[in-house]
C-alpha cells in the first residue's frame, strides 16, 4: 500500500499530521478555481495543505496538482513539472501562505507520526481541537497515560 500524502498541522510548536477533520471551511482548492488532479496513488485527492493553530486556525500553506494556475490570496504559486512513468507531467502548484486565517467551524483531530523501523509508521492519536469561526476553544488530549515503569 503507498503511503499518502498528509495534511500537516502545527499546534503548540510541534507538527502533527491532521487525521480526520468534522466541520466546514477548510482550504478547498475548488473554491478557487482550481481542478486538483491526483499524481498517483500517494495523493489520490490532487492536493495536501498546510495549517497552524495558535488562538486562531491559520492557512499556511498547499501543494496542488492542477493545470490552471490562479493566484490564491495574493499568493503566486511556484510551479514544479512532475513526470509520471507514463512520461504524462502534471504541474504541482506550491503556495505559501502569509498565515490566512480561516472561519472553520468544528473539531480538528492531529495526531503524531512515529516512526518504527525503516519502513512503517505508527500514528497516535493526541489532539481533538474544538473551533468556533477559526476561533480555538477547548483541547482535548487524546494520549493515553502510560504506566510508569516503577509499577503503582
Amino acid at each position: 500500500m503507498t503511503a499518502q500524502l498528509q495534511d500537516i498541522c502545527v499546534f503548540r510548536g510541534e507538527r502533527f499530521v491532521l487525521h480526520h477533520a468534522r466541520g466546514r471551511s477548510l482550504f478547498v482548492p475548488e473554491l478557487h478555481g482550481l481542478r486538483p488532479k491526483s499524481p498517483g496513488s500517494f495523493c489520490w485527492s490532487g492536493w495536501t495543505a498546510s495549517y497552524a493553530v495558535t488562538e486562531r486556525l491559520l492557512l499556511t500553506g498547499a501543494r496542488v496538482w492542477s493545470s490552471k494556475i490562479p493566484v490564491i490570496y495574493g499568493v503566486e504559486p511556484e510551479v514544479h513539472q512532475t513526470k509520471a512513468p507514463n512520461g504524462a507531467g502534471k504541474p504541482c502548484l506550491i503556495y505559501t501562505f502569509p498565515e490566512i486565517p480561516l472561519a472553520f467551524t468544528g473539531t480538528l483531530e492531529l495526531v503524531k507520526v512515529l516512526q518504527s523501523g525503516d519502513r512503517y509508521a505508527r500514528l497516535v492519536p493526541t489532539y481533538r481541537l474544538h473551533l468556533a469561526e477559526g476561533v480555538l476553544g477547548d483541547v482535548e488530549s487524546l494520549e493515553t497515560e502510560k504506566p510508569s515503569a516503577q509499577g503503582a
